[in-house]
């Protein structure tokens, strides 16, 4: 139809320009008496028929058919853009939650509690294994190089505690101030302090059955940081250097049956033992007493309200952030998918701004009715139902949309995602079917009840996102941001962006891992996401 059509327009206007020339003579002008003005006017009339649609009963233009498209894909960018930029907003305040979560609690939870397992550890000048905790508490000992005393010092530098011997426990700052062995244990015992910290004296017996001991190592353990120095098991190898063990393998071997005990220091010198979940004040006991039944028993005082520091569970924590982490992830990529998919709407509406103001502006004579037009009223009324069914699917699948709203709509999942293969499957037949020449465009009232079907898709999906959360979230997150923009130093303030964009992640220096303290987790990197409303 196309090159027929060509050939008549091509033949008339030559036919026209002719009898432009004609007219400018005047001898066979008059000679044939011919009217030039009515012949002109005649060829263009007949040129504007071929231009008009067909005679075929259709009420359609190629025109409105057109205007048509344009204004429904007006609709449509105006819709993907409310929706993207709404959800865009959305994930960002999730972002932003997830990463005061992250940073200011779980993250400051994990180093303050790293602090506490810190144990610093060194050879003294005397050759003595030192160990101090992380509320000062220093411990002494030279079970490292074959002694059995071990000293005590609070974090004012000052003696409190000094066991020697088989074991003899001397409280220097205890009340009865008599300066000498307060009382003694016997098999591995356990001094708890009231930063948490656990010294745990190894012992080997003297003799089989004897219940006494001598302390030939200790453990000083903080959480699960357990630094080691001397005797592992009875009768092994001294260890002269400290070593950090594992938490997993370290445990008390002793044996309660054999003058064991759990005891407990508390800042101001007072020791304390530990019955069943109460605490009470040691009585003092002589050598002799503590012959007679090598237990403690009868040595309970007066109940104290002694409450150690208790450790959080590192692991747990940390899985707890790098939980944080993958959400924080997920948050980035969606922002980044989002953003690309807000850019698109974007171009969208400009471009369908612009094909509405054209079409409207043009003149009727204008629109050509050939293959070649029919061809792409078809492909873009395909391309739009493909957009709108994306959008319809985008949407079941939103937070800011309820269920039973978009259930009212009448329309599947689905319906929708087969209704997009099928338009995608008809946009490529066409494709063939046009470059092969063997194309057959479908009349402008087809093409027209065409476009109301994909028009009532758009208008039912505007529905659903105009009553969605979509604007809502947008104008939170715009508050949040300025929110932001408004607290933050100005000399580090930054313009925003015209379109929500996610900057590059630069990463945080990682957590200094401290001396002997367990091993922190990696930090997640710092990558903030900032975004404007659309002019």
């Amino acid at each position: 139809m196309s090159a027929i059509i060509s050939v008549t327009q091509h033949a008339l206007s030559t036919v026209a320009e002719n009898t432009q020339v004609q007219a400018q003579n005047a001898a066979i002008m008059a000679a044939n008496s011919t009217d030039v003005n009515a012949t002109v006017n005649r060829i263009a009339e007949t040129i504007g028929t071929l231009n008009s649609p067909r005679e075929d009963g259709e009420k359609n233009t190629l025109k409105s058919i057109n205007i048509e498209q344009a204004n429904m894909d007006v609709r449509l960018s105006q819709a993907e853009l409310i929706v993207y930029d709404g959800e865009l907003s959305s994930v960002n305040i999730k972002l932003q939650g997830v990463r005061s979560e992250l940073v200011t609690a779980k993250q400051a939870a994990l180093l303050a509690e790293e602090a506490k397992t810190q144990i610093k550890t060194s050879i003294n000048a005397d050759g003595n294994a030192e160990f101090v905790t992380h509320s000062g508490i220093k411990i002494v000992t030279d079970t490292n190089k074959g002694g059995d005393q071990t000293w005590i010092y609070n974090p004012a530098g000052e003696q409190i505690m000094h066991i020697h011997g088989d074991p003899h426990v001397n409280m220097l700052k205890d009340a009865d101030g008599n300066n000498g062995d307060d009382f003694h244990f016997g098999d591995d015992s356990t001094l708890k302090f009231e930063d948490g910290t656990e010294l745990t004296f190894n012992t080997t017996e003297n003799g089989k059955d004897t219940g006494i001991f001598y302390t030939t190592g200790i453990y000083v353990k903080a959480g699960n940081n357990v630094m080691h120095t001397g005797e592992a098991t009875s009768g092994g190898a001294r260890r002269a250097d400290i070593a950090k063990v594992d938490a997993k393998s370290y445990s008390q071997n002793g044996s309660t049956a054999k003058g064991a005990v759990t005891m407990g220091l508390k800042g101001d010198g007072q020791i304390l033992m530990q019955t069943g979940n109460q605490w009470n004040e040691i009585k003092d006991e002589s050598w002799d007493g503590y012959l007679e039944n090598k237990t403690f028993a009868g040595q309970e005082g007066a109940a104290v309200d002694f409450k150690p520091t208790e450790f959080a569970d590192l692991g747990a924590l940390r899985s707890e952030i790098l939980a944080l982490q993958d959400k924080e992830s997920g948050h980035v990529n969606s922002i980044a998918a989002l953003t690309s998919q807000r850019s698109a709407a974007e171009g969208n509406l400009t471009a369908a701004n612009s094909a509405y103001e054209n079409f409207n502006a043009m003149e009727d004579s204008e629109f050509v009715d050939n293959d070649e037009s029919r061809f792409k009223i078809e492909q873009k009324d395909l391309s739009l139902n493909q957009r709108a069914n994306a959008l319809g699917l985008f949407l079941s699948d939103s937070p800011l949309v309820t269920p039973g709203d978009f259930s009212n709509l009448g329309i599947t999942e689905g319906n929708m995602l087969n209704d997009r293969v099928q338009s995608d499957r008809m946009q490529r037949q066409n494709n063939i079917t046009y470059q092969t020449g063997t194309f057959e465009g479908s009349g402008l009232n087809e093409l027209s009840d065409n476009n109301t079907s994909t028009n009532n898709l758009v208008n039912s999906l505007k529905s659903l996102v105009d009553s969605g959360g979509f604007e809502a979230s947008s104008l939170q997150n715009d508050a949040a941001n300025a929110a932001i923009v408004a607290t933050a130093p100005a000399a580090t303030t930054k313009s925003a962006p015209t379109t929500a964009t996610v900057t590059d992640a630069a990463a945080t220096p990682a957590i200094a891992a401290t001396a002997n303290a367990e091993t922190p987790a990696a930090t997640d990197t710092e990558d903030e996401t900032r975004r404007t409303a659309a002019g």
